[in-house]
């Protein structure tokens, strides 16, 4: 079972992924935070399997809080989300140790590295595809 820990600034979106991933029973416990100050704090109280976030956050951008995290906590798998077709590839060109989903849960996951994509189901990082 995995404990995620959702950073989304729009409520609406955050209940969307939150009632997706509690629907599966591979997640245990699912967290939210509207920003990256939020989510630092929660970061801090306990052990996460991985950390679904969102690029466009009000104030610190997800992809300055996605280098925070790697510094912090570089095993952490964080899921990058973006509703943009373009999934922010420009902006994630350099390695970040992250994978990103782009529009609705199904679509396309791929790794960093490039050399592996499958759809997104919402499954732990570590479960087999």
């Amino acid at each position: 079972m995995a404990s995620i820990l959702l950073v989304e600034d729009h409520p609406i979106y955050r209940r969307g992924v939150i009632e997706i991933l509690t629907a599966d029973s591979t997640f245990s416990y699912v967290a939210e935070a509207e920003d990256a100050e939020r989510a630092t704090e929660l970061l801090r109280r306990r052990r996460w399997d991985a950390v679904v976030l969102d690029i466009n956050l009000p104030g610190k951008s997800g992809l300055e809080f996605l280098k925070e995290i790697k510094q912090v906590y570089p095993r952490l798998p964080v899921l990058i989300l973006s509703t943009s077709p373009s999934g922010g590839s420009a902006a994630l060109s350099a390695p970040t140790g992250s994978a990103r989903v782009t529009g609705p849960p199904g679509a396309i996951v791929r790794n960093r590295g490039g050399s592996r994509s499958a759809r997104c189901h919402w499954r732990h990082p570590a479960a087999p595809s």
